[in-house]
This record gives structure tokens, C-alpha cells and sequence, in this order.
């Protein structure tokens, strides 16, 4: 199987001049743990998670945790601030994660949950030519799974199916 037999399709995407509330009331209303973050074209520069959106709630609440004053001596203060940004931000840029790992659409599903499990992430955007065209989730791989052992691995046919079925 590959990414292009499991992926979600229609998948919902972010600007980078959302708001975060925007963006937290959309994951909650789709049901969705991450967004990836689009430009004008589609492409991908960037992830908002339901951890970069909970790191942000509790870095302003006392007893969170933040790093020894004296290891920041020691610091980059680009980090600092960067930090800071990623707390305080209004908008999806803020917040967002820069470096996505993507993959594309033939690439084996074997290979995404082994580097999903390696980098400990729970999505990995699909993309062809540099724009997005899908996204691969824990469920996806799970429904995958479960496919393939009650039925083997997807034939042509089954391709076709399911395109059928999604238009």
C-alpha cells in the first residue's frame, strides 16, 4: 500500500493569517488534531497542532515548565525569542511548526508509520509537485491495516473505487 491508497483527499487547510482562535474553533468543529498551514498556491509551509495550540495555553499559567535562567545564560536568544513568538503569536505563522516532513504519494505506508514513529508525529502531508493533495494520519494507517489484512493489498480496482467513490 501507498500513501495515495490511504490518504485523506480533501483535506482542511489553514492560511498563515488565521487567528488562533480561528484555528483552535476549526479543529474542534472538524474533529482534527492538526491543519496544515497553505500559502497562495497550496503549498505547504507549515502545521498547527493540538500540541502547538496546548503548549501555548500552558506557557503562560505558573508552575509550567520553562528551562533553568541559568542554561538560557548559555542559550541562543534567537530561541528566546522564537519561543516567545510561538506563545504570545495571534496568527497560524506564529505558532505553526516550519519544518514539515512530507511525503508523496507513492511512497509506502510502511515507510510513513516508521517515520511518523521515529519523529513522533501523528500526520505527514502528501504532496505532489510541492502542493498538497492529501494527508496520512494514525487513522488512515489504522484503516490501512485493517483493510489490508482482512483483504489483502489494494488492487487497481480497488484504486478505481475509491475514486469513484470520492468524486
Amino acid at each position: 500500500m501507498r500513501a495515495k491508497d490511504i490518504m485523506t483527499e480533501n483535506v482542511v487547510t489553514v492560511t498563515r493569517d488565521m487567528g488562533v482562535p480561528d484555528v483552535a474553533k476549526l479543529l474542534l468543529e472538524r474533529n482534527i488534531s492538526g491543519v496544515p498551514v497553505v500559502d497562495d498556491n497550496g503549498a505547504v509551509v507549515g502545521i498547527v497542532t493540538e500540541g502547538d495550540l496546548i503548549q501555548r495555553k500552558g506557557a503562560g499559567e505558573t508552575g509550567s515548565r520553562h528551562s533553568s535562567w541559568w542554561l538560557r545564560l548559555f542559550g541562543d536568544p534567537s530561541d528566546s525569542a522564537g519561543q516567545y513568538i510561538k506563545t504570545h503569536g495571534m496568527r497560524a505563522a506564529d505558532i505553526m511548526t516550519r519544518d514539515v516532513l512530507t511525503v508523496d504519494a507513492e511512497t509506502p505506508t510502511g515507510d510513513i508509520a516508521r517515520i511518523m514513529a521515529e519523529r513522533h508525529i501523528k500526520r505527514v502531508p502528501v504532496v505532489s509537485d510541492g502542493l498538497l493533495v492529501g494527508i496520512v494520519s494514525r487513522s488512515n494507517l489504522l484503516r490501512g491495516m485493517v483493510t489490508r489484512e482482512s483483504t489483502g493489498s489494494p488492487s487497481a480496482d480497488d484504486r478505481s473505487i475509491k475514486d469513484a467513490i470520492q468524486k
